[in-house]
C-alpha cells in the first residue's frame, strides 16, 4: 500500500518581527533601570559629544564645563568589579545617541585591555564581536 500525501505551504512574502530599534528596549528588561536609562537617553538626545566617567571617585579630580549627570544602579547577580565597570560602560553606550562622539574614562584594566584587543584586530565593533570575540577566542567581553 502506497500513501501519497500532499502538504501545501507558502512562505509569507513579508515577515514582521517586533524588534525594538531602541537599544535600551532591546537589551534591558523592563524595570526601574530600564525606565531610568530611557529617561537619561531622552535628556541626552540633543547632544552629540560625551565624556563618561565609570568611577565616581574620578569626578572629584575633573572640572566639568558641561552639565554633570550621575547614574547608578545595582547588579543583582554575579556582581564583581569587572561586571560593575562593564555595566557602566554599556550604560554609557546605551544612553548615547547614535553617531555620537564618546569618550569613556575608566580605571578598569580589564575593560581597557579588552577594548585594546578588539581595536588591535581591527574588526567591526558590533555587539556580537564585543560579547563573543573574534572566532570565539578570549578577546570578547563577557558577563
Amino acid at each position: 500500500m502506497k500513501y501519497i500525501q500532499s502538504i501545501s505551504y507558502s512562505i509569507p512574502s513579508t515577515i514582521s518581527l517586533d524588534i525594538p530599534t531602541n537599544f535600551i528596549a532591546r537589551f534591558i528588561d523592563r524595570c526601574d533601570v530600564h525606565d531610568n536609562l530611557y529617561a537619561l537617553q531622552q535628556t541626552l538626545s540633543s547632544s552629540s559629544v560625551f565624556d563618561f566617567h565609570t568611577d565616581g571617585s574620578v569626578t572629584d579630580m575633573v572640572k566639568f564645563i558641561s552639565p554633570y549627570i550621575q547614574f547608578n544602579s545595582l547588579i543583582d547577580r554575579w556582581c564583581s568589579s569587572n561586571h560593575a565597570e562593564l555595566a557602566a560602560v554599556l550604560a554609557a553606550l546605551l544612553v548615547s545617541p547614535l553617531s555620537s562622539i564618546i569618550t569613556i574614562y575608566t580605571d578598569s584594566k580589564s575593560i581597557i585591555d579588552h577594548y585594546n584587543n578588539l581595536s588591535y584586530f581591527s574588526f567591526p565593533l558590533t555587539p556580537h564581536n564585543i560579547f563573543k570575540g573574534l572566532n570565539n577566542n578570549s578577546y570578547g567581553l563577557w558577563f
